[in-house]
């Protein structure tokens, strides 16, 4: 019969409950409030760990869900950097200023960038190819 309507009793094996009655004395308790103790603590232990575990497979599915994308941009990422070191080294090169006008008008009166782009020696512009078929 318990004790108290808090309370309620539960069954062990007696080699169980003579280790706690041991281990009651060693700790001057009684095997009743080891018991509480162990018990909770092992059962706030088990929930921490669930919770932990939680929290892991939330972020494992998050990772799950982006990595395609991160080794996608890697891979954009290395495929330009290989681009980048393919090209030759260029120095740079100081440009007059009344040059850079003559390109700036011809560019508003002119068909635009191609035609800028046609007076500049450095650039090789493609001519645009007529429909002959």
């Amino acid at each position: 019969m318990p004790s108290s309507q808090n309370r309620h009793r539960i069954e062990i094996p007696l080699d169980l409950y003579q280790r706690l009655a041991q281990q009651a004395e060693t700790e001057h308790t009684t095997v009743s409030a080891l018991a509480t103790h162990l018990l909770g603590r092992t059962l706030d232990q088990d929930s921490m760990q669930r919770d932990e575990q939680r929290r892991l497979y939330e972020h494992l599915h998050v990772l799950n869900r982006v990595l395609p994308d991160i080794l996608a941009a890697y891979r954009e990422a290395s495929l330009l950097q290989a681009v980048l070191q393919s090209l030759p080294k260029v120095e740079p090169r100081t440009v007059d200023a009344a040059h850079v006008r003559e390109l700036i008008e011809a560019y508003r009166q002119a068909d635009g960038l191609r035609a800028v782009l046609q007076q500049m020696p450095e650039v090789q512009v493609a001519k645009p190819k007529t429909g002959t078929r």
